[in-house]
């Protein structure tokens, strides 16, 4: 069996808690047939209240979650594979919970420009489209400027039924990115006799850095405004790799330019809602 990847880093996540002291919830998701562990997979956990936090695997399989006592649904995912569980976590004791998945998802999709519908899926915008995506700690720390691409699935009612990455956009954003991919809503594409069909989108997320936001237009939970020319401000930030520039003592910075992977949507795995 090919390795099983793609690699991503453990996702440091906050406390799901009420006040009560912070228990541990860890394991490790596995292939069902090898025993090998799996990188990348998804764990989510939820709480009756409906509050619910979710990582990644690392490269051993481990995940983890600080989370007070209390019984929780755990749901694992890998491509198709999906996996669900409950686990009570007690008082002054540290929980374990192995999560066993089909693995070897041996997935290839191709991207056919001849298979383009007849009108494109177009997104519905709403107010929530001119606030920043949410930030990780660590991309508020490192001040990071990332995008992500994802691949959107998009069915015939315009609502994304599973998603993959394109490109990641890493500083522990990938839940991030998951989640606001799967609030996105479109009107369908039409095919030649106007019927509605389902198709694939090319979708990018972009966080600029936190010192450029606050310096651009002096705060950081709004996304640049467009100008005249159908430009934002960002736009004119130059690229990474573009060489030696500084705005000022304020913040010093490059734009992340980069573009979808194309071949990552045959290595990729498919990602799809926790319900």
């Amino acid at each position: 069996m090919p390795s099983i990847k793609p690699p991503l880093i453990l996702i440091c996540v906050t406390v799901l808690t009420s006040g009560a002291a912070a228990e541990k919830l860890t394991g490790q998701v596995l292939d069902r047939t090898s025993g090998q562990p799996i990188e990348g997979a998804v764990v989510n956990i939820a709480n009756s209240a409906g509050a619910s936090l979710t990582t990644s695997t690392a490269a051993d399989g481990s995940y983890g979650f600080d989370v007070a006592p209390g019984r929780y649904q755990v749901t694992f995912l890998y491509g198709h594979a999906r996996k669900a569980a409950t686990v009570l976590v007690t008082d002054g004791a540290p929980s374990h919970l192995t999560g066993r998945l089909d693995g070897d998802v041996g997935e290839v999709i191709i991207l056919d420009e001849e298979h383009r519908p007849a009108v494109a899926p177009e997104p519905i915008r709403s107010i929530s489209d001119i606030r920043t995506p949410p930030y990780s700690d660590r991309a508020i720390l490192q001040d990071a400027w990332t995008r992500a691409w994802l691949l959107l699935d998009v069915d015939e009612r315009g609502a994304v039924t599973r998603l993959k990455f394109l490109k990641r956009p890493g500083f522990d954003l990938e839940p991030h990115a998951i989640a606001e991919g799967f609030k996105l809503k479109f009107r369908p594409a039409r095919d030649g006799q106007g019927r509605a069909v389902s198709t694939y989108v090319l979708w990018p997320i972009e966080w600029p850095a936190q010192s450029w936001l606050r310096y651009a237009q002096g705060q950081t939970t709004r996304m640049p405004e467009l100008k005249l020319n159908g430009y934002n401000k960002a736009a004119y930030v130059p690229c990474a790799g573009s060489g030696p520039w500084a705005m000022d003592s304020i913040y010093k910075g490059y734009r992340d330019c980069t573009r979808p992977d194309l071949n990552a949507a045959k290595r990729e795995s498919w990602i799809v809602p926790v319900r």
